[in-house]
């Protein structure tokens, strides 16, 4: 669950808040119903900028986002994660890293600002155009232009994950109960 809710971060190029939802500053998560499967978009409703974003999904979220919406009623949250960022940590841990949920957004925008113009960046990151007369008046995307662009994104994280070196479990037993023991996988790099 986590490692596709860090993935589907990831390939949206979404702030955390708008996938998890944040009560303190009224941003609901995204729910099982929010996903139009047919469309593969999903609208964020009252971001950050306080307006409402639409996510044209690339084929790779749209298969994290089927898999999380099969057999799940059109209320129940998409990603069903407690603490985001205690997950988050875990995964460090296991990885040896120190990957930040925010730092997978700069990551996005900065993959996009080498493959998509500004005025499609802009826009996937929901960005306001702000003072930008030409962005903010001129400058139109449709949607085509916008999907083209998250799928550009997507397949260029997928080519460079298919280059990195792979990750080798390694396996160990471990006692859950006096019992029973299991062999647990944890994640350790091959070298």
């Amino acid at each position: 669950m986590a490692a596709d809710y860090y993935k589907f971060q990831l390939l949206t190029g979404c702030r955390g808040v708008e996938i998890h939802g944040n009560k303190l500053h009224g941003y609901p998560p995204i729910l099982v119903g929010d996903v139009d499967h047919f469309g593969g978009k999903i609208v964020l409703r009252d971001t950050k900028n306080r307006s409402d974003h639409k996510l044209l999904l690339a084929r790779q979220a749209l298969q994290i986002v089927a898999q999380h919406c099969q057999g799940r009623a059109p209320d129940e949250v998409l990603f069903p994660i407690v603490d985001a960022r205690k997950t988050l940590a875990w995964i460090n841990a296991q990885a040896g890293t120190t990957v930040q949920g925010h730092g997978l957004r700069a990551t996005f925008a900065s993959i996009a600002e080498e493959l998509v113009s500004v005025g499609v960046l802009k826009r996937m990151m929901n960005h306001a155009a702000g003072g930008d007369v030409t962005l903010g008046h001129y400058v139109g995307k449709s949607e085509a232009q916008l999907r083209a662009g998250w799928q550009t994104v997507a397949d260029f994280i997928d080519a460079a994950a298919a280059q990195a070196p792979a990750v080798q479990p390694e396996v160990r037993r471990v006692r859950l109960h006096p019992a029973r023991e299991v062999d647990a996988a944890f994640g350790s790099s091959s070298g």
